[in-house]
């Protein structure tokens, strides 16, 4: 009987769609340049050209340097096969069979074998695969305890476990689990967090959403940029830098415990994040604390301002109203400009320094606060009038300030003190007030009349004598904003009479003539400066001339023949003649204004 010889059974390589290949041809048609450099790694694909006799091609590739640079590619070229590829792959293949090594050590399941790319050792592996949304089976293996976290749950998958696996869910809830239908067989789930939480209370409903808690400042910074518009903070003294990623972060954080915010340099105002459980603090906020008990100002203390550059910098970033700390304070140094309009009201003793600038001038209003200022030191000094104190920024102490109170359009009332004033020609609508006793004079080559005339007038202010002299224009009255023009056509050492420069109505006259409040002792005092204003109120007469009576006074220059008919008593209208006279006329008149005293000038 003829003896068998025992033939060698040869292997194929198998490729990833489960074609076996035996023929070399095969190789380069189907073969997979990963497998292949899989197959190289293990040292099978040297074996398998052995076995067909391709010891040529098995002996180029044993003889291949396995640390240069383009070793995947020579093997590719040996085998005839044309394809562009990088030692990345060989890398990976060599991964791979390390890998295969490791589950061959743990199972003999022929199946799992050819499983191993989806086996995880570790961290890095788990998440690997976890971020691969084409695997849908993943086996983890814990050699000495090791602990799996979850870094994404973004799609189906099995996690089945060997040799006690456990994964701390981390930021990770059941519920993610379940929503990405994330199936767990054999695995432990555990939480780091959730077991500290659990140590800090027992409240079933931060237990049940614990994933919502942070349990650090750095957690909750993560937890808000990644989307969560609500959350837990665990107790602990943090800093509003360090929890929110920006001041206008749209979230709502709830204490649990004790949890205290430091401000730091803001304010609530700056803050879109609201709160709940929580106590705030701040240096700002003790140091109101520690000045007030007032309820209302502690819960606003945000709007409290702690030193000047504080307040300054609140009236920049559009605080309309806010609370001033006590303390002595510069006007400059508060405002950061003088048309600022904002409500500053002063805590327990704010004391301003207005410096150089007047009440006036400052658009800011202010409660509880004493003013200081050298000007307004001086006018106390000087007088005991309320008025003139409570304006005391109109009394001019130098020829600068007189220069530029005459220039303002808003300053119209004017009072100097000093030893002398020389009132220049410039402005107008202003009313010059002596104060003691003042010298007051004009600028030299100016007269009255051009004072008179941009509604410039002095009270209790100047002796002028004769300075009003016939044939000067002067301003006094209005009717609809229009200035009315006077000039003087008579004068001796005890009258003076003005007539209107234009026929008026007789509604004109009755206002500007008659009218209560006809500011007489303007003209008088450019007359005379010691009348009163009980002489003034008798002084007056008024005498009304018509056109033609006009205009024969005009050519002949003759007082004495005009009709007279006066008024007598009081300034204002009560003369029933003057009343018919005013009816019945039927053309424009002339009125004549006398002021008659028997004092001498």
């Amino acid at each position: 009987m003829r003896s068998l010889r025992k033939r060698k059974v040869r292997f194929p390589l198998i490729m990833d769609d489960d074609r076996r290949i035996r023929r070399l041809d095969d190789l380069k048609k189907y073969g997979n340049p990963q497998k292949i450099l899989s197959y190289y790694a293990n040292g099978k694909l040297e074996c398998w050209l052995r076995d067909r006799y391709y010891d040529k091609k098995a002996d180029e590739i044993k003889n291949l340097e396995k640390n240069q640079d383009n070793l995947a590619e020579e093997i590719m070229k040996i085998l005839g096969i044309e394809s562009s590829v990088s030692n990345i792959l060989l890398s990976q293949a060599e991964k791979q069979n390390e890998k295969k090594d490791r589950v061959r050590k743990l199972t003999d399941k022929k199946e799992l074998i050819e499983q191993s790319d989806n086996f995880a050792f570790d961290d890095d592996e788990f998440n690997e695969l976890m971020m691969d949304k084409s695997v849908e089976v993943i086996y983890l293996y814990s050699e000495s305890g090791e602990v799996f976290h979850f870094k994404a749950i973004n799609h189906p998958v099995k996690l089945i476990g060997y040799n006690y696996v456990t994964i701390d869910m981390d930021i990770f809830n059941f519920n993610d689990l379940k929503n990405e239908a994330v199936v767990i067989d054999n695995i432990k789930l555990t939480s780091d967090k959730l077991e500290k939480i659990k140590a800090i209370t027992s409240d079933s409903d931060i237990i049940g959403n614990f994933e919502k808690v942070a349990i650090d400042a750095d957690m909750c910074k993560n937890m808000i940029i990644s989307g969560n518009d609500y959350l837990y903070l665990l107790n602990g003294r943090f800093k509003i830098d360090d929890i929110l990623p920006t001041l206008d972060s749209d979230v709502t954080i709830i204490g649990v415990k004790d949890v205290t915010i430091d401000l730091e340099e803001y304010c609530f105002n700056d803050i879109k994040a609201k709160f709940e459980n929580v106590t705030f603090t701040s240096e700002k906020l003790d140091k109101v604390k520690a000045l007030t008990t007032d309820s209302n100002l502690v819960k606003n203390f945000e709007k409290v301002a702690i030193d000047a550059d504080m307040c300054k910098n609140m009236i920049i970033s559009g605080n309309e109203y806010l609370y001033l700390l006590k303390g002595k304070y510069k006007i400059d140094d508060i405002l950061p400009s003088l048309d600022i309009d904002v409500t500053i009201v002063g805590i327990q003793g704010v004391n301003i320094d207005l410096e150089k600038y007047c009440f006036n001038e400052i658009k800011a209003k202010f409660e509880n606060v004493i003013f200081t200022s050298e000007k307004l030191d001086k006018v106390k000094a000087l007088t005991s009038d309320k008025k003139i104190i409570a304006n005391f920024e109109k009394v001019i102490l130098t020829d600068v300030e007189l220069c530029h109170a005459m220039r303002k359009k808003e300053e119209s009332l004017i009072y100097l003190y000093g030893e002398k004033f020389t009132v220049p020609l410039i402005g107008e609508n202003k009313q010059i007030v002596r104060l003691g006793k003042t010298i007051v004079t004009l600028e030299q080559g100016k007269k009255y009349s051009e004072y008179q005339l941009r509604n410039i007038s002095f009270l209790n202010t100047i002796n002028y004598g004769n300075t009003l002299e016939i044939g000067d224009i002067i301003c006094h009255g209005s009717y609809n904003d229009i200035s009315l023009k006077w000039k003087v056509f008579s004068k001796d050492k005890y009258s003076i009479s003005i007539i209107a420069t234009e026929p008026l109505n007789s509604d004109i006259i009755s206002r500007v003539c008659f009218y209560r409040d006809f500011q007489l002792k303007t003209i008088l005092s450019s007359w005379y400066d010691r009348i009163s204003e009980k002489e003034i109120k008798k002084a007056i007469n008024v005498r009304l001339l018509n056109t033609s009576e006009y205009i024969n006074y005009s050519n002949s220059g003759v007082f004495k023949d005009l009709i007279d008919m006066r008024i007598n008593g009081e300034y204002y209208i009560e003369n029933d003649r003057a009343v018919r006279l005013f009816h019945r006329t039927n053309h424009s008149i002339y009125p004549v204004l006398d002021f008659v005293t028997k004092q001498l000038y």
